[in-house]
């Protein structure tokens, strides 16, 4: 029975490992700190940060909607921005990308849409498995946070998910990071009326690392547990083995040894019950 036991557990810690083994549920893992976002992509460095925009520190400026690799106005020239990226904004279509200077909410540059109202597009041509980058809203007052909805496309625009980014305002960055592996995004929207959305430092690519899951992590430990008992269980067992007795079935017949004197001492008064020493181990008692 034990070692039917035993070989269950071995069995199930088994199985959990091909569970292990076997891919991921796919979907979306969201991050909101840059560096696990790297560790889990395989992703680091950033791919664009706007820099290279002719913008007066303090200053702002008004690129062209969208703004790509081709742009060419003045502001940014081709070659500027990261091939694959593409910004734009619409509802009102309206206005153009706005363009913060360094010193100006912030010690680096940023893009936007220009009117408020408007809701920002990253589009990536190809499409990628992984996207982050530092987001700021300015909502009249730089202290004054808001909650934005990130929502995610593929590359034929079908919905992959969504999900909201809390704490954002004009004063410090909040970090996005999303890695996916239900197919690769085509584009991402947020925006809310009212509010103007800013970007910078944005990162993104195809992951290359595996990701984790918690539930397979659990498993895992699970696993292990059982395999653990398992061994530890037929470590101590009462057993013969085929060059004899074992360590614990003397010690397990020397108890039995004595719980049966004992026995004998009640049925019968006045007399002395001796057990025979096993390799050295005897039992008696006294009435």
């Amino acid at each position: 029975m034990i070692k039917k036991l035993a070989l269950a557990a071995g069995l199930w810690a088994a199985g959990t490992l091909l569970v292990l083994a076997a891919p991921a549920e796919a979907g979306l893992i969201f991050f909101d700190n840059r560096a696990d976002f790297e560790a889990a992509s395989g992703l680091s460095g950033i791919t664009e940060d706007f820099e290279e925009a002719n913008v007066a520190p303090g200053g702002f400026a008004v690129t062209s909607n969208p703004l790509d690799a081709t742009t060419n106005d003045g502001v940014f020239r081709p070659g500027d921005i990261a091939a694959g990226l593409n910004i734009s904004s619409f509802l009102s279509q309206l206005g153009g990308i706005l363009v913060l200077g360094d010193g100006l909410l912030g010690p680096s540059k940023r893009v936007g849409a220009q009117v408020a109202s408007d809701v920002n597009i990253i589009s990536l041509d190809p499409p990628v498995t992984a996207i982050g980058f530092d987001l700021f809203a300015i909502t009249g007052s730089p202290s004054v946070s808001t909650t934005l909805n990130i929502r995610l496309f593929d590359a034929g625009v079908r919905a992959l998910g969504s999900t909201s980014v809390t704490g954002v305002n004009a004063a410090t960055p909040t970090f996005f990071g999303v890695v996916s592996d239900m197919g690769a995004i085509g584009s991402l929207t947020f925006g809310v009326p009212g509010v103007g959305e800013f970007i910078d430092n944005i990162t993104f690519g195809n992951a290359v690392a595996q990701l984790p899951e918690p539930g397979s992590l659990a498993l895992f430990g699970l696993g292990l547990l059982g395999l653990g008992v398992a061994v530890r269980r037929r470590r101590y067992t009462y057993r013969l083995s085929p060059s004899g007795l074992t360590r614990g079935s003397i010690h397990q017949l020397a108890r039995d040894g004595e719980r049966r004197a004992r026995l004998s001492c009640r049925r019968t008064p006045h007399s002395v019950v001796r057990t025979r020493p096993i390799h050295g181990s005897s039992g008696q008692a006294r009435g």
